[in-house]
């Protein structure tokens, strides 16, 4: 199996190009995966096996697909992560995870990257499942329960399990750092918001909703948001790549984003991308978090388990259970009928693979995505997650001929389809 895994790998640098990408391999010595300074991260490897054929396809077509996303320029970065319950199969790493500054920087397993959306179930929606486990929220509760300064316009009917289907009723987000001064007026803002519709009518994805959610986990616990997260979910993972506000010192280890016009922040890098999140001081319900694949796959892991890893139990099955069953389904802002779970998007409709990929996945699986470009699956049935990475909006030449909102849509537009891809792939070749 290891001079396959070589083999595959050589095979997948020829066809991106050495010269333009860097790419690393799964270390199969010990059972461990070791990073570049040689420390051990313990990340499990799975000894489920597949065909030569399979694997080599999927290397393969990750390796064009991530050429032909990028062009002739430079491209951003890519790293993903395909396991199952047992641990990873394979992981990859191509491209640059910052193009400006000097020396282009490769890509890395290490590479932490801005989860944007991802936030809210990595850490939001984990947190406030454990506070159910707790007894300290109940699903179906008043979020005035919990918020009484959101007693006004009609909020006071919103349940909590409402802000986890994104039917609360609440404006999809605001332009705060527009619209106030000060992150403590963006709390009152959103405290003193009407609603668009009536709770519970209509599904439309909303920021604001698990800027909620993360004020909930800090009013019942007490704690920060990133500090409860960090004690009771990340440190029991051993998921140590895995923060709000990365320190100065690991800055140079973030994929780089864009460059900023909103906040004149230049290019950024270990800094939230998302401007309200930003605003708010990095730490939001909605976005802030950064991580790596291998912390990823940690997580993911766990939820394949029911809630437990390296002898240590995250959330109880029974909550994992209710967390990722569909629990609604409506139609989107499109007209299109989408299943949503409790944070999580359900694959029990057609719009979820028409967005997120992964044709071969059941229709238990579930996922998320995240506005940077990150995304991840996870299919119990199957036992099988993937972890795709990506810096999408970090600049090439081309950026700065376009506005700042063409650029977004643009490289979406690029990028879309190659994810998509990237998941069909995996459920298409790994059995």
């Amino acid at each position: 199996m290891h001079s396959l895994r070589v083999l595959t790998a050589l095979a997948a640098a020829a066809l991106l190009g050495c010269h333009t990408f860097h790419i690393e391999r799964r270390v199969p010595a010990s059972g461990l995966l070791a990073n570049q300074t040689g420390v051990d991260r313990a990340v499990p490897l799975s000894p489920r096996t597949y065909e030569r054929v399979p694997l080599l396809t999927m290397e393969r077509e990750t390796a064009r697909l991530c050429l032909e996303a990028t062009g002739v320029e430079m491209p951003p970065s890519i790293v993903f992560a395909v396991g199952d319950d047992q641990g990873i199969i394979l992981e990859r790493a191509f491209g640059f995870s910052r193009l400006e500054g000097g020396r282009p920087q490769p890509a890395t397993l290490e590479t932490m990257y801005d989860l944007a959306s991802l936030t809210k179930v990595i850490a939001t929606t984990t947190a406030i499942m454990q506070l159910v486990d707790r007894g300290l929220v109940d699903l179906d509760a008043p979020v005035v329960r919990y918020l009484p300064e959101y007693a006004n316009h009609g909020k006071e009917a919103i349940t909590v399990r409402q802000c986890l289907t994104h039917t609360a009723g609440f404006h999809p987000f605001y332009r705060l750092w527009e619209i106030v001064d000060t992150p403590e007026e963006a709390r009152a803002h959103i405290e003193n918001c009407e609603l668009d519709s009536t709770p519970g009518t209509r599904y439309v994805y909303s920021d604001v909703g698990f800027l909620t959610l993360g004020w909930i986990v800090e009013r019942v616990t007490g704690q920060p948001l990133d500090a409860y997260c960090q004690q009771s979910i990340w440190t029991p993972l051993g998921m140590t790549s895995t923060m709000f506000n990365p320190p100065e010192t690991l800055r140079p280890v973030c994929a780089a984003t864009e460059n900023d016009q909103a906040l004149g922040r230049g290019v950024v890098q270990g800094q939230v991308h998302d401007e309200n999140a930003a605003f708010l001081g990095g730490v939001a319900g909605h976005a802030g978090l950064f991580s790596t694949a291998s912390d990823l796959s940690r997580f993911a892991i766990m939820i394949l388990r029911g809630g437990e890893m390296r002898g240590r139990r995250v959330l109880s099955e029974e909550s994992v259970r209710e967390m990722t069953r569909a629990q609604i389904t409506l139609p989107d802002t499109d007209g299109d009928l989408t299943a949503r779970a409790l944070g999580w998007w359900s694959h029990a409709t057609p719009a979820y693979e028409s967005t997120m990929g992964g044709q071969g996945f059941s229709a238990s699986a579930f996922g998320h995505t995240g506005y940077t470009g990150p995304a991840i699956q996870i299919d119990p049935e199957r036992r099988l997650f993937a972890v795709f990475l990506c810096n999408r909006l970090h600049a090439r030449q081309s950026q700065a001929q376009m506005s700042a909102e063409d650029w977004r849509a643009d490289t979406f537009r690029r990028m879309r389809p190659v994810r998509a891809e990237f998941f069909n792939i995996v459920s298409r070749e790994i059995r």
